[in-house]
C-alpha cells in the first residue's frame, strides 16, 4: 500500500483525550468514515476482531453493549453463517473447539490481507 494512501483518512479523525477516555466515536462510525477509502478492507480486518469477541461472548451468555461493526446481527448471534474467510478450510479435528477454529481463520485472514495489502501494521498485528 502507498504510504499516503490514507492521509486524508488520518488526518481526519479526532485527536485522543488520553488512554482512559472513550473513544470519540464507535467502530462503526470508524468503519463509515473509513469506507472507499484505500484502507477501508485494513480497518475491516481490525474492526472484525472486536465483532469476533462479542460474537464470543453473545455464545457464552454475556451482556453484549455495542454494536458490531463488520458482522451482520444475525452473523454475530450465530443465526447466520461467518463470511467464508472465517471459515475452516479443512475438515475439523477431533477435540478442536470451535471458537478456536474460527480465531485460526481469523489469524490466517488478517495475514493474508496484510500480504497482499503490503501493510506492515497489519502484518505485524496478525502476527502477535
Amino acid at each position: 500500500m502507498i504510504a499516503g494512501a490514507n492521509y486524508w483518512l488520518l488526518t481526519s479523525l479526532p485527536t485522543l483525550d488520553g488512554p482512559d477516555t472513550p473513544p470519540p466515536f464507535s467502530p462503526v462510525e470508524l468503519r463509515a468514515r473509513a469506507a472507499g477509502s484505500d484502507g477501508a478492507r485494513l480497518v475491516d480486518v481490525i474492526l472484525l476482531s472486536e465483532d469476533l469477541r462479542q460474537r464470543q461472548a453473545i455464545q457464552a451468555g454475556e451482556p453484549v453493549h455495542s454494536e458490531a461493526a463488520v458482522l451482520t446481527p444475525a452473523q454475530l448471534s450465530g443465526n447466520d453463517p461467518l463470511p467464508a474467510s472465517l471459515r475452516p478450510a479443512e475438515p475439523i479435528p477431533v477435540g478442536a473447539l470451535p471458537e478456536e477454529l474460527v480465531w485460526q481463520a481469523y489469524w490466517a485472514y488478517a495475514a493474508a490481507v496484510a500480504r497482499r495489502r503490503r501493510s506492515r501494521f497489519l502484518g505485524a498485528w496478525a502476527h502477535t
